[in-house]
């Protein structure tokens, strides 16, 4: 089953992305894809993950306000 939305399973959709990533990674072995691993795949990916978590929290935060509420 594939997620519908990136926020719902956003772990799924990191998980996409390394594996295109791997799959791409064992034909492209050039100074040119260590730096794009280097510049950009690994700080985009870092950044997917504090995203990850970040909204995490907040939904941990919302969904406690909502119970909280009632709303």
């Amino acid at each position: 089953m594939t997620p519908a939305r990136p926020d719902d399973d956003g772990d799924y959709q990191l998980g996409l992305l390394d594996a295109a990533w791997e799959q791409a990674a064992q034909h492209w072995r050039d100074d040119m894809a260590r730096d794009f691993e280097r510049y950009h795949w690994a700080p985009l990916r870092q950044e997917f993950r504090s995203y990850l978590d970040a909204l995490a929290r907040l939904r941990e935060v919302l969904g406690a306000a909502e119970r909280e509420t009632g709303f």
